[in-house]
């Protein structure tokens, strides 16, 4: 990626496309923001306790993975409430 855009914007790996006449894979990017909007707000989220732990780096996550991860969450959220 282009040191330039990498400095303005946080982004994530969306993964590789094919083009048509070039012989090797792209990566894409996620465009997730503008650095300026977060100054040093997003940080990475750990917790937890006895039965439960937690550990994401919010700005790591592409699109793909954010997906996968709230339908971790939504299925571990759902899973408590239908077995009291």
């Amino acid at each position: 990626m282009d040191l330039i855009l990498k400095n303005l914007f946080i982004v994530g790996s969306d993964g590789e496309i094919a083009v048509k006449g070039i012989g090797h894979p792209h990566k894409t990017y996620e465009v997730i923001a503008a650095r300026e909007c977060f100054q040093g707000a997003v940080r990475p989220i750990s917790g937890g306790c006895d039965s439960f732990r937690l550990t994401v780096d919010p700005l790591a996550l592409s699109l793909t993975d954010r997906q996968r991860a709230r339908k971790a969450l939504q299925s571990a959220l759902d899973a408590r409430e239908y077995s009291t």
